[in-house]
């Protein structure tokens, strides 16, 4: 099931058999650390991934493995490996294929996560990075090295909402015969899928609207299966498997899934827990629901916003002046994201002001949330940097992020203006 079927029918059903799990209507939770073997031979072939099946809960579990396959469905995606958080999924996928002296080509707009990680962390392993702009592929191929072997971009970066134009990207990804990674956590696959337009691998945190209830933390990655790994830049990946072979020679396309598995999973522990799993089953079920209204919400909120004297400017793709409006028309099916930010005049003191006024709206540094979230990134998230830095990452002083969630519009709408009238 699911292939043949439309994207809200697979959000409901993914690959999901009953006659699977004792005719369960409603997927399992398998709360076990670990599983019974039928044989020695059986335990055997399972350890050697000679078949399928679980052996511990750490490289795999059902109700783990039917998250990961709704996940690979929507995205169309040949398969995907469920992790503990959007992190540890962009940490696991980057300690999959890359060694000491590997450089990564990344969009310089991205989540401030996976920057620490690609400016912070990484470097300490002598994995590298440098940074393009994702609006010019121009800039992406100038940049790129004969040590380049990834590049990773984001679709509606966290915050500044850029969306890069993949099939740009892609183009020169495979003319350099490289892989190209998307972050799709805040687009989703109900507005657009980056395997459509050539990205090999994409990559979510769960924590944001794929479960969409701000109750737990997880993070997937999905494979194409498209991209052709070679044993000179891609040593890893030839490794010997369990049994003997290497992972491309035993495994064939899912050899980047099955090593992420066996290799990573298995030796640093970054695993989806069932229970975060069985959550994240019951928030895709309504994903495609919930997006739609959020995105109304946004668009609804952004335009009224962009009407007020109290706001000196509104940055939502939906809107003609953003600087990727029409990357957003060409690759999203319909909306154009559930973010929003705005700049209030008076800068840094007064976004302060309507931060400490705020009452439907909550306070928080999460989004994608059914809750509408705002933050001041100048005072919390982005506090360390100098207003010079968060100004070229796209972040001034006077931003106000707004993760827009499915509350009335008119009621967040008469919060909004209600404060900026008495600020």
């Amino acid at each position: 099931m699911g292939k043949n079927y439309n994207l809200e029918t697979v959000c409901v059903h993914g690959d999901y058999k009953p006659k699977d799990h004792n005719n369960a209507r409603a997927v399992p939770l398998y709360q076990s650390a670990a599983f019974v073997y039928d044989s020695v031979d059986h335990a055997a072939d399972l350890f050697a991934f000679d078949q399928p099946g679980f052996i511990y809960s750490r490289l795999s579990n059902p109700t783990v493995e039917e998250a990961e396959k709704r996940i690979s469905l929507l995205e169309g995606g040949r398969g995907a490996v469920a992790f503990a958080s959007g992190m540890a999924a962009l940490s696991g996928f980057c300690l999959n294929m890359l060694k000491p002296g590997d450089e990564i080509l990344a969009g310089n707009c991205l989540y401030g996560g996976s920057m620490g990680l690609l400016r912070d962390t990484l470097p300490r392993l002598q994995i590298t990075t440098r940074f393009f702009d994702p609006l010019d592929s121009k800039d992406l191929e100038q940049n790129i090295t004969s040590a380049t072997r990834l590049i990773l971009v984001e679709n509606l970066a966290n915050p500044t909402l850029v969306v890069p134009d993949i099939s740009d990207i892609s183009s020169v990804a495979l003319k350099y015969r490289l892989p190209l990674l998307v972050d799709n956590t805040i687009a989703t696959p109900v507005l657009t899928n980056p395997i459509s337009y050539g990205a090999d691998f994409v990559l979510h945190s769960c924590t944001k609207y794929m479960e969409g209830h701000g109750s737990i933390i997880g993070g997937a990655i999905v494979d194409a299966g498209s991209f052709s790994f070679d044993s000179e830049r891609y040593p890893l990946l030839f490794e010997d498997a369990p049994g003997g072979k290497s992972f491309v020679e035993k495994f064939g396309k899912d050899a980047f899934l099955a090593r992420l598995r066996a290799k990573v999973l298995m030796n640093t522990g970054g695993c989806m827990s069932p229970f975060n799993a069985y959550l994240l089953i019951h928030g895709l079920e309504s994903l495609h629901v919930r997006m739609e209204r959020q995105c109304e919400n946004a668009a609804a909120i952004a335009s009224i916003l962009s009407k007020s004297n109290k706001v000196s400017w509104v940055n939502y793709p939906g809107l003609e002046n953003h600087s990727s409006h029409s990357n957003a028309v060409r690759y999203f099916r319909k909306h154009y994201g559930a973010m929003l930010g705005f700049g209030i005049k008076g800068g840094y003191e007064k976004c302060k002001s309507f931060i400490n006024s705020v009452c439907l709206l909550s306070h928080s540094t999460n989004i994608g949330d059914t809750k509408t979230l705002v933050i001041h990134p100048a005072s919390t998230t982005h506090r360390n940097m100098t207003s010079v830095q968060r100004l070229v990452s796209g972040i001034p002083d006077d931003f106000i992020r707004v993760s827009v969630g499915l509350e009335n519009v008119n009621d967040l709408i008469t919060e909004l203006e209600d404060i900026l009238s008495k600020i």
